[in-house]
């Protein structure tokens, strides 16, 4: 028989066998996980990157930026297998091919023969940029090259004056306008901007992206900041009088290099951060092409954009959701309510010794603050746009309700709403649930909320308030006062008289486990009162 101290041991062999076997399977799953979203980034053999969860069907399609998978897949880098780094090295740029001085801008014999290895025969040069791309002949068909057009006739084809001038125009509206930290290194060098499918098959790799996507900003072993962009850009509904594709451009350079200057106070900070904010900036240097609609409302006005999904934690990141661009709608109510266009400084400053959601609450502590008062502010403001977000946000789409209580009868006095975890879910971590109140024959209104005190193991901070539309115009906004149990209520005299319509918000404050990615359960009550 075997003994107590041998079968002690060979559990506890059998226990660190079992954690080495889960860690490597952990490992190569998640190495497989970042070659395909390399692959799908790169149009290599069509792959299509995985859904995430928490997206509706359809939701979130549009492909924007691909900063975040090249970005993830830099953190990770190390850890990968030696063939998934091998694999990596084929796509993006690890060194910088050539280092150019703004002092002496000139394409030499040198940097010639560098830029050919890697199919660049092509150079343009601006104050703070050079332009590279191959001589892969423009076939409209299979979106190769870019078009001839050279109308003022000096040899460099005009989509590509059309990138340094809007790169231009980034760099003066964020460096010298908001007085934004510059890229690193470019005080004494050029940044790279490669257009990406002109350089013919024998050098696809590096200059490949695959067509859903606009650009992504990347970094050299240097730290010096680069831009992939893409020779066509992916349709895109905006306002730009000179149609969407020049639209595109336009917010596509102020979006990437707004990643540029990010990586200059921080190369790591969270991905959803930094695309709200990239988006947020696209407004500041272009604020006439309005493409950002298209995260708020979905694609071209489809309904499937971050107001048809309130209640997902704000944090969350998927590289096939909208939800981390229409964050934006979080960037503007900072800007608006506190300091302006200052924000996007004062809150990046604080993310190089802070994760993003850390600065953000630090930076309302700032402004006379804290990240619990402002999402609740933030959520009941949400329910009317029009008048919180002028002038753009009449032309957002309203945040989806959770549900509608309608007293029209009188047999539907009473109402009782409870939350399920259906779609569309009980609110995650600073995310809201909407509930609406209509048809009140002028009596009273008393409303009843009660939420969980703890869930999943956590403390829950509710957010409860009210917002009440005037019949002759205007509205009002009240708090829902919680005792220990989280229990409270509210009474609202002349509902259907004074007041036509009612709206509860109901936000959860404080971070659970995996930010109740699920949402937090809770009820409400509703009757008439006389």
């Amino acid at each position: 028989m075997m003994s107590k101290i041998n079968l002690k041991t060979a559990a506890v062999f059998f226990l660190m066998f079992f954690l080495v076997l889960t860690s490597i399977s952990y490992s190569a799953g998640r190495e497989e996980y970042l070659i395909e979203q390399l692959h799908a980034l790169k149009g290599v053999n069509n792959a299509q990157p995985k859904p995430m969860a928490m997206t509706k069907a359809g939701t979130g399609k549009r492909g924007e930026c691909g900063t975040s998978i090249i970005s993830e897949i830099r953190k990770e880098y190390n850890n990968l297998s030696p063939e998934g780094q091998a694999e990596v090295k084929k796509y993006i740029f690890m060194d910088q091919p050539y280092s150019l001085k703004k002092s002496s801008a000139k394409i030499t014999a040198d940097a010639k023969t560098i830029y050919n290895k890697f199919g660049l025969s092509n150079t343009y040069t601006t104050t703070n940029f050079v332009i590279l791309w191959g001589d892969e002949p423009y076939n409209e068909n299979n979106g190769t090259g870019i078009p001839p057009t050279d109308e003022n006739a000096n040899d460099v084809p005009d989509l590509v004056e059309q990138w340094g001038e809007y790169f231009e125009a980034s760099w003066a509206k964020q460096v010298e306008g908001l007085g934004l930290k510059q890229p690193l290194k470019t005080s004494t060098y050029l940044m790279d901007i490669y257009i990406a499918n002109t350089a013919g098959s024998t050098y696809a790799d590096y200059l490949q992206l695959e067509g859903g996507y606009f650009a992504y900003t990347d970094t050299y072993s240097n730290n010096m900041a680069y831009i992939v962009v893409n020779n066509n850009m992916p349709y895109s509904c905006n306002d730009d009088p000179d149609g969407f594709q020049i639209g595109a451009m336009k917010v596509t350079a102020a979006h990437e290099f707004s990643h540029a200057v990010q990586f200059a106070y921080d190369r790591n900070e969270d991905g959803w951060w930094q695309e709200a904010s990239a988006v947020w900036m696209e407004d500041e240097v272009y604020s006439y092409v309005n493409d950002y609609y298209n995260y708020i409302n979905g694609d071209c006005d489809s309904g499937l954009g971050w107001t048809s999904e309130p209640e997902i934690y704000l944090t969350f990141f998927g590289n096939s959701s909208v939800h981390q661009y229409g964050d934006v709608v979080w960037a503007k109510y900072l800007s608006i309510n506190y300091s302006g266009d200052n924000m996007f400084k004062d809150v990046w400053e604080l993310c190089s010794t802070k994760t993003a959601i850390n600065a953000v609450d630090a930076y309302l502590k700032n402004n006379g603050s804290n990240l619990k008062s402002a999402f609740k502010n933030f959520s009941v403001k949400n329910l009317d746009f029009t008048t919180n977000y002028a002038p753009d946000g009449e032309n957002w789409n309203t945040v989806a309700l959770t549900s509608t209580a309608d007293f029209e009868s009188v047999s539907s006095y009473k109402k009782s709403v409870s939350s399920s975890s259906s779609t569309p879910h009980p609110p995650s971590y600073l995310g809201a649930n909407y509930i609406r109140f209509v048809n009140g024959i002028g009596t009273t209104l008393k409303i009843t909320f009660n939420g969980p005190t703890n869930y999943q193991g956590s403390k829950v901070v509710w957010g409860v308030k009210v917002l009440k539309i005037k019949s002759a115009g205007g509205s009002e906004v009240a708090t829902i006062k919680l005792n220990s149990s989280n229990d409270g209520t509210i009474k609202i005299p002349s509902f259907g008289s004074t007041y036509d319509d009612v709206y509860l918000a109901i936000s959860v404050l404080n971070k659970g486990k995996k930010n109740y990615k699920n949402g937090v359960p809770y009820s409400v009550k509703a009757n008439l009162v006389n």
